[in-house]
């Protein structure tokens, strides 16, 4: 069993960037979560997480960091039965500049469209739906892409995903390897000491480790770069029971 121990530093930044689907309280959320974002150890931002459950599942998100340049987004993610993904909205901000990106299904296909003040629309198809994994910039994508995969001990699967990049908003479809890897106990400042799940995340050069609790929640996400070590902790966590099972239609 492995066991690690990750960076507790404190201090929280709030978000708004305008994004109206996002910024809309008209429902309370089933589950909230807060996740620090640390450099080697350095703190350089932070995320909030909030899960929505009424006619549809949305989570919603809103982060700032400082590294590798100052940046901020919003983000607005509709989800369909075992979690498929069915429309993503994200607002981003950098020098003062704004993007707001719509991604949503044309036909059988993916199609994003992306403006800004003083720009050209661009609109970007990404290729088929089916079977296609979305994953932004955020430790939420991935929980719930291991949600879906359900893999065993030792299990690896192959996907097709779409990534986005920030601030540009431009997607990119890549082949990501899941392999679930020993449990290990981990500690953070909102559980305390757990054994979690845990997972390797290899897409292209880069590779991710994800430790999650037993309903799927994202506890820990770290990234080795060659700038230091990249590392999402969960620091806060609130949820009603059912807020993390898939909508069944």
């Amino acid at each position: 069993m492995v066991s690690l121990r990750v960076g507790m530093l404190s201090g929280t930044l709030l978000l708004s960037l305008g994004l109206s689907a996002v910024a809309a309280k008209d429902r309370p959320p089933v589950a909230t979560a807060e996740y620090e974002i640390l450099l080697d150890g350095t703190r350089i931002g932070n995320e909030k997480v909030e899960v929505i459950k009424s006619k549809k599942y949305e989570v919603r998100s809103e982060a700032t960091r400082f590294w590798p340049e100052p940046n901020r987004f919003e983000l607005l993610y509709e989800l369909g039965p075992s979690f498929v993904p069915k429309k993503l909205e994200v607002s981003a901000s950098r020098d003062g500049q704004v993007l707001e990106m719509e991604l949503k299904g044309r036909k059988k296909d993916w199609r994003s469209e992306v403006k800004g003040k003083n720009l050209k629309k661009r609109r970007q198809d990404l290729g088929p739906r089916e079977g296609a994994e979305i994953d932004f910039d955020s430790p939420l994508f991935n929980g719930l892409i291991v949600r879906r995969l359900n893999l065993r001990p030792g299990e690896e699967r192959v996907v097709e995903a779409i990534q986005f990049d920030l601030p540009e908003l431009t997607g990119t479809r890549k082949r990501q390897a899941y392999r679930r890897i020993d449990d290990g106990e981990v500690e953070t400042r909102a559980t305390g000491p757990v054994v979690a799940a845990a997972y390797e995340l290899r897409s292209g050069d880069t590779t991710r480790y994800i430790w999650t609790d037993a309903s799927g929640v994202v506890l820990i996400m770290r990234t080795e770069l060659p700038e230091g070590v990249l590392e999402y902790e969960l620091v806060r966590l609130e949820s009603k029971p059912g807020a993390w099972t898939p909508p069944v239609k």
